[in-house]
């Protein structure tokens, strides 16, 4: 098991590198707190920092319209994929949160605490830079 010491107090946007790479088994911890006012926000597992870079994972709660849902998607060789909205966000404005993220082998789980809210299958680019 590859455990990696945690990033704290970051500025947002954030970028940091995953110990080990993408892989099945492994799982992302962020912790949070959507903003009073926010209309989006999002958390992307990318294949490094360079700019249009691979997003194996693109997940966007989105509060702007009219049915409050989460938006998921991936990015390759700079065109997004086809995306996948759930009609329903885990977490309301000015609420914190934590997100796990569990990569499986063709899809991504994404809970928050311990209540599953999302199961994701989305065909990803999973490889690491």
């Amino acid at each position: 098991m590859d455990y990696q010491k945690p990033f704290c107090n970051t500025s947002v946007p954030f970028t940091g590198c995953i110990q080990g790479g993408l892989h099945e088994g492994k799982t992302i911890t962020v912790t949070g707190r959507v903003l009073p006012n926010a209309k989006r926000f999002h958390v992307n597992l990318q294949c490094g920092s360079k700019e249009k870079p691979d997003v194996a994972l693109h997940f966007n709660p989105r509060y702007d319209e009219s049915k409050h849902h989460v938006a998921c998607n991936t990015m390759l060789s700079s065109k997004w994929g086809p995306e996948e909205r759930k009609y329903y966000i885990p977490m309301t404005q000015e609420e914190r949160f934590t997100l796990l993220f569990l990569v499986n082998r063709d899809t991504y789980s994404v809970s928050r605490l311990l209540s599953l809210i999302l199961r994701l299958h989305i065909f990803v680019l999973l490889s690491t830079y």
